[in-house]
């Protein structure tokens, strides 16, 4: 019915020692596999997050389904062998029974046709760990897409942890030690996603924006905490997945780094409010989350300067001084953006971190409690607590707001981020208030948001700048020219916070 498991990319450079260290004494068995993929023209099968195959296994055709993951490592799958020498036709009534069938069926299947296939060498063996049996599968081949010179083929280096028996948290405990000591990156992105977006062109998959998280006010605080968890997860892992397969662009690291100040802005929504929530290695994981989002922080702010303001800067500098060119080492620093984001991506500290944070997720699952605490009062309804940290958030926001004009750019900095913890909490509250005023509470603080990352950008820029005084030319432009962008900012600024701090209480009781 189900299928866990956890799939990691391997560097291809790194296949030869991944495969002494996994199968030391050769006992893997090998098998070539071989399989062609459908979907409708309309990618109908794909936008429902199901995969759809036949895949030839030695002798035998088996044709499989499989459902999107629930909560990064479980999805539904079901497996039909063909009988011997009957030929690989799609039948869809092999999965009658089955959950994933009333799916399919509802999706329509009259229009199905093969849309890609895999060419796959797999090593696997069974092992033994502490509370489970898994298999560890390394796949080696490529991914093809269309026929002649229309067509396209991806790599395909990966290893396969998945679940024979026993409890996830075992298969979890095993991957934590693997990545420790193994050049691993989890990837969450299925072989029927990588090959449907290869079949339409697309040779890696667009960066991951935030979903939207709907809790309700009858929802147990762990059961929010949890969905607010797995909302998070499904962002920073689909972008750190593309990140590590190293094809990513800079708006990979971007919402990356979105997905864990979510993350961070989430745990201190709940910090404190509920007793049974206080797990004691929650701080810790908070403070991971942090040091991975700090680290990313230096890719994305050489992003900021090679692909964001370099474009303008270089247009100024031409208007200004015709036959100056500025962009070849900015060039080369966008050039090198993937490498850095891979190689921050494929850090241990990060892959264990991503690992944990699956170990959330199942420890919440069967413990809605973390920490099994009796209330000494009534506990606090899930909206009341959460409206009660929101209101603290806006109260507190108000008062920087109101001395804007006297805060260092460090602490603009930190109002900066006051205001992308106060939308976020909005964000993953918002299904506990009424629509059109979230609405009315969102306008103002992402508007003084998106100006004051402009300013955050701007100073990044002039620090750049002066750094490069000494032996560019061109630098003292940039410097000028950039300040006199900030001083016009920094008036728009003072008119928004402004607003913000005499504004009304948008937490206000009615």
């Amino acid at each position: 019915m189900q299928e866990t498991e956890l799939r990691f990319h391997v560097p291809i450079d790194e296949m030869e020692r991944l495969r002494r260290q996994i199968d030391p004494r050769r006992a893997a068995q090998r098998r070539p596999l071989a399989a062609v993929y459908f979907d409708s023209p309309e990618r109908r099968l794909a936008a429902a997050g199901i995969g759809l195959r036949l895949r030839r296994e030695g002798r035998r055709w088996v044709q499989t389904a499989k459902g999107p993951a629930q909560d990064g490592i479980t999805r539904l799958e079901h497996n039909v062998p063909l009988p011997l020498g009957q030929p690989p036709q799609l039948d869809l009534t092999r999965h009658a029974g089955h959950p994933l069938d009333e799916r399919l069926q509802a999706l329509g299947g009259e229009d199905l046709g093969p849309t890609f296939r895999t060419e796959i060498r797999r090593s696997f063996r069974a092992l033994r760990v502490p509370g489970a049996q898994i298999e560890l599968a390394l796949d080696e081949g490529q991914l093809l897409a269309g026929e002649g010179a229309a067509r396209l083929t991806l790599p395909v280096h990966e290893l396969e942890l998945e679940l024979l028996r026993g409890s996830p948290g075992a298969l979890l405990r095993h991957a934590h030690a693997l990545v420790g000591r193994l050049p691993l990156s989890l990837d969450l992105r299925s072989k029927a996603e990588r090959g449907d977006r290869l079949s339409h062109g697309q040779l890696q998959s667009p960066a991951r924006k935030a979903g939207a998280l709907r809790l309700n006010a009858d929802m147990a605080p762990g059961e929010a905490l949890r969905a607010l968890l797995l909302n998070c997860f499904e962002q920073v892992g689909a972008n750190a997945s593309q990140i590590g397969a190293g094809r990513s662009e800079a708006e990979h690291v971007h919402q990356l780094r979105v997905g864990l100040r979510r993350l961070r802005s989430g745990l201190r929504l709940f910090r404190g409010l509920w007793p049974q929530l206080e797990h004691p290695a929650l701080p810790n994981f908070e403070a991971q989350a942090a040091q991975w989002f700090r680290a990313l922080g230096a890719v994305r702010d050489a992003d900021v300067l090679a692909g964001e303001l370099a474009p303008t800067l270089r247009a100024a500098l031409s208007d200004a001084l015709p036959g100056q060119d500025a962009a070849a080492p900015q060039q080369q620093t966008a050039e090198a953006g993937p490498a850095r984001a891979a190689q921050c991506v494929r850090q241990a500290a990060a892959q264990q971190f991503l690992i944990e944070w699956l170990g959330w997720l199942d420890m919440l699952r069967q413990h809605p409690d973390l920490v099994m605490v009796a209330p000494a009062a009534e506990p606090l309804p899930l909206r009341r607590g959460l409206q009660r940290r929101l209101r603290r958030w806006h109260r507190q926001l108000r008062q920087a707001c109101a001395r804007f004009a006297a805060l260092s750019p460090e602490e603009r900095h930190r109002l900066r981020k006051h205001f992308k913890r106060l939308r976020y909490g909005l964000e993953f509250a918002q299904g506990l208030f009424d629509v059109e005023r979230q609405a009315r509470r969102m306008k103002p603080l992402l508007k003084a948001q998106t100006v004051l990352g402009e300013l955050n950008d701007l100073e990044l820029a002039l620090q750049a700048s002066r750094s490069r005084l000494a032996d560019s030319p061109e630098a003292m432009f940039e410097l000028g020219w950039l300040s006199a962008r900030r001083s016009a900012l920094l008036q728009q600024c003072a008119e928004l916070m402004q607003a913000v701090a005499d504004g009304p209480d948008l937490f206000r009781r009615h």
